[in-house]
């Protein structure tokens, strides 16, 4: 069996107010702005892409640093560590 690369979660606008479907909670998470909401929508990707080290290097830690610093603007902590986590690996493996 076979593990597809997941995609990026689903992004909307409403009412003026970004938003980010956290799917396994089946709720919209708001974002104050449209590059935060497209940057949390790819945690997904970026975090398949980090743990099968199928991207090493600096360009991607400087991509995982920029969704730690997301999430952390949204006080979202285990996020924040863990993407962390992946940027320094990212960097010592390239």
């Amino acid at each position: 069996m076979s593990v597809s690369t997941p995609q990026p979660l689903a992004v909307r606008q409403r009412a003026g107010q970004w938003e980010v479907l956290i799917a396994n909670e089946n709720r919209w998470f708001p974002c104050e702005a449209e590059r935060d909401a497209r940057t949390i929508a790819h945690m997904p990707v970026f975090e398949y892409e980090a743990l099968e080290r199928m991207r090493p290097g600096a360009e991607f830690a400087a991509e995982l640093d920029e969704l730690a610093d997301t999430l952390e603007k949204y006080r979202v902590g285990f996020g924040t560590r863990f993407f962390r986590w992946c940027a320094d690996e990212a960097r010592r493996n390239p």
